[in-house]
């Protein structure tokens, strides 16, 4: 019985330590809506901040392959493709709207996904896109890994 009481304790323990809670479901959030905020605002700074500097980071995105030969990149390039891009980006005055969120979280790996709208000064609908991230849970917070973007009409 001692056996089992301490079986069920250890699963019950360890079942906790991967909980999705609300706590780190809204700082996934932050994170996802921060990197975008920091897009639109160009502040370089902020946008790499929200980003893992891991080996394995990616980004997918169709409109990459007209610059890159490849709708992706990932690792070094990433930072050197970012570096470059920074140097030309310029505040968009846009904000975004998101709906249909889904967040997902298993120990110290989450991902979202979600429909996001552009929006111009006048609240009018510029774009659509259907998002995913994945955030791994480092020292700093969570830090986006992956970042897939599709395009909607």
């Amino acid at each position: 019985m001692k056996t089992k009481l301490c079986t069920l304790a250890l699963l019950l323990m360890g079942a906790g330590a991967f909980a999705q809670t609300a706590t780190d479901e809204a700082a996934v959030r932050k994170t996802i809506e921060t990197e975008t905020r920091a897009f639109h605002e160009a502040n370089g700074e902020l946008l790499r901040a929200q980003w893992s500097t891991k080996p394995y980071a990616e980004r997918q995105h169709a409109s990459l392959e007209a610059a890159l030969g490849v709708p992706y990149v990932k690792g070094d390039k990433l930072t050197s493709f970012a570096d470059a891009y920074m140097k030309t980006l310029k505040p968009s005055g846009l904000t975004t709207r998101i709906s249909d969120y889904d967040v997902h979280i298993s120990g110290a790996m989450a991902w979202a996904t979600y429909t996001q709208e552009t929006l111009d000064k006048a609240g009018a609908v510029t774009g659509k896109q259907r998002g995913i991230r994945v955030l791994e849970r480092e020292t700093a917070g969570w830090k986006i890994v992956f970042m897939g973007i599709q395009e909607m009409k």
